[in-house]
């Protein structure tokens, strides 16, 4: 299990994110969470960062975890004092768990169970000329596979 500092890395969900994680059943430890966002091209101009004028904003995946162990029981949360679902709005609700990362990545045991992606072009999600809610297709995005009722996943 990971050390209880604020050096461990992990991912936490409550209420509307949590619950359909829990009416899953069968999210557990080896699973994979990808992160996305939206961004923006961006360039050097007068010793400061603008956007590059008429480049759309894009989803990227941005990084991921790998579960390692998940702290559902709230005296279990309650031992990372420093995390905000330790305290306060969310500590005491019924859907909150923290995931912690796996020591290694098992599908690339060389990196760690978490990380920060650089850019690269195929984890693009926004297809071409596309706003930024129309992804490529990816068997594993497709809306079948998304937990949630995402409107921004594969179609």
């Amino acid at each position: 299990m990971a050390a209880k500092n604020t050096e461990t890395i992990f991912f936490s969900v409550s209420t509307f994110i949590m619950t359909p994680l829990f009416n899953l059943n069968n999210i557990t430890i080896g699973d994979l969470f990808l992160f996305f966002g939206v961004f923006r091209k961006t360039e050097r101009f007068n010793d400061t960062i603008r956007f590059v004028k008429g480049e759309k904003p894009v989803q990227i995946i941005y990084g991921y975890v790998q579960i390692g162990s998940i702290l559902d029981k709230p005296d279990e949360i309650a031992e990372y004092k420093w995390h905000p679902h330790a305290i306060g709005k969310h500590y005491n609700v019924n859907n909150n768990a923290l995931y912690l990362p796996s020591d290694k990545l098992s599908l690339c045991p060389s990196l760690r169970g978490y990380g920060i992606l650089s850019y690269r072009a195929n984890r693009v999600l926004t297809k071409p000329n596309e706003n930024a809610a129309i992804w490529e297709e990816h068997s594993f995005l497709m809306q079948q596979n998304v937990i949630g009722n995402r409107k921004n996943c594969s179609k």
